[in-house]
């Protein structure tokens, strides 16, 4: 974006800002490697609250006594700590204070059950979306609608920046 409009000498496309969480990376339940589909160490929309509560019970902790968030230094416990306080909407240094000498098996518990709260709604409207077949390519089908006279000035706007607009 930036070198287009430098090199053309017009704000074409305006530059983008990035819009992030407070959490830049959330860890996998093995609280070493980020969460992902290719390593199973992730909780999805469309786990059941059954496979929830099991994954959670698996999840890696340490063997301290206490929650604290120091992610560089007890980053497995820190990485559900950082779990619990995003779906609670709370800062994860209060959130450790507050669970206090819990012990992990009942915090695990407490934490699957909040998580599969938490993602109920979510998982009722991904099964809404599919059970239509046809509801991605609508939305597809709209979105292009909306979207291509926008992108048709643009395209326009490009040709005319780079002189090609004949």
């Amino acid at each position: 974006v930036q070198r287009f409009n430098r090199i053309y000498g017009k704000e074409v496309f305006p530059t983008p800002e990035a819009k992030l969480s407070s959490a830049s990376r959330i860890m996998g339940l093995d609280g070493i490697t980020k969460m992902g589909k290719s390593l199973g160490n992730a909780i999805y929309i469309k786990d059941s609250p059954e496979d929830t509560i099991a994954k959670i019970k698996v999840a890696t902790t340490d063997s301290l006594d206490s929650f604290s968030y120091e992610p560089h230094t007890r980053p497995a416990i820190s990485n559900l700590v950082l779990i619990y306080s995003l779906i609670h909407n709370a800062i994860p240094e209060t959130a450790a204070k507050d669970l206090g000498k819990m012990p992990y098996s009942a915090f695990k518990e407490k934490l699957a059950e909040d998580l599969n709260a938490y993602l109920a709604s979510m998982r009722e409207r991904r099964k809404e979306i599919t059970s239509d077949p046809n509801y991605i390519k609508n939305i597809l089908e709209q979105g292009l609608q909306k979207t291509l006279p926008r992108a048709q000035e643009t395209m326009a706007l490009v040709r005319q920046a780079m002189k090609i607009d004949y």
